[in-house]
């Protein structure tokens, strides 16, 4: 009777572990190291180097990161690994970017786009593009 009530006993936890996970969304962070940022009224276009180590370029709108709950964050930093971006995937599907960036300015990272029609069309994006 006790060997009984013991290997239920186990068979619930296990049971309640795997019923646990079942309900935790799968997380998946990449991180993709940044040349420069450049800045615009319409949003920030991020230069960064592909795994075949070509220039590749993301336009990021304004808005990912000014409205609450938006599809980004700018997150100013001293580290010597800035600028870097996190792009976050939950259950494979793009959730949101954390963008950071060099505190100051004036580092040499940093940078102005500049603004014209054919400029502000490209933050036109709904979703990250996919990034090699």
């Amino acid at each position: 009777m006790k060997k009984l009530v013991l290997a239920v006993a186990v068979f619930g936890i296990i049971a309640a572990g795997l019923f646990a996970q079942q309900d935790q969304p799968t997380v998946f962070v990449r991180t993709v190291y940044a040349n420069r940022v450049l800045a615009h009224s319409m949003g920030y276009k991020v230069e960064y180097t592909t795994s075949n180590n070509r220039l590749g370029e993301l336009y990021l709108p304004i808005e990912w990161f000014v409205e609450a709950a938006g599809q980004g964050r700018l997150i100013h930093t001293h580290s010597r690994s800035a600028p870097y971006m996190q792009l976050v995937y939950l259950d494979q599907e793009f959730s949101h970017i954390n963008l950071f960036v060099k505190s100051s300015y004036d580092h040499h990272t940093w940078g102005i786009l500049s603004g014209n029609a054919e400029v502000a069309g490209l933050f036109d994006v709904e979703q990250v593009p996919q990034i090699r």
